[in-house]
Order: structure tokens, then C-alpha cells, then sequence
């Protein structure tokens, strides 16, 4: 999922992200990659036992016109 709350008042937006990734961790249950911009978020691993917060870079590959994620080791 990207950019949740995204366009919105920055609180507004928050609560949306938050919710939504509560509801994705306790209902729903699943697995998923969560990009957003509110750093906020990063709390929640105190909370969710089972949340990996993690950031990863993208480049654009201009030989291969193509983007590259790149994760930490």
C-alpha cells in the first residue's frame, strides 16, 4: 500500500494510515508493505509485536530505464 493518507490534512491523514494499518495487522491479519511518509507510524513496532519497520531506496536506472529498490541487508 502507498502513500495512505496522502493529499489529506496531515492529521487527518495520519488517522487514516493508522487505522488502516491497525485494521490490516489485527482484522485482516496479512501480510503487506506499507510505504508511507508519516514517520509517526514507526511507533506502532512497540506495539505490534510482529511490525518490521524498515526503508529502502529507489533509483532510477537510466541504462535499463527501469526503477530499483533497493533494500537493507
Amino acid at each position: 500500500m502507498d502513500e495512505i493518507g496522502r493529499g489529506t490534512a496531515t492529521m487527518d491523514g495520519l488517522a487514516i494510515a493508522w487505522a488502516v494499518m491497525e485494521h490490516l495487522y489485527f482484522a485482516i491479519k496479512c501480510r503487506v508493505l506499507f510505504a508511507t511518509h508519516f514517520h509517526e507510524l514507526a511507533q506502532l513496532r512497540d506495539d505490534f509485536p510482529a511490525l518490521h519497520c524498515s526503508t529502502m531506496d529507489v533509483v532510477m536506472d537510466v541504462c535499463l530505464s527501469c526503477t530499483v529498490c533497493l533494500f537493507p541487508s
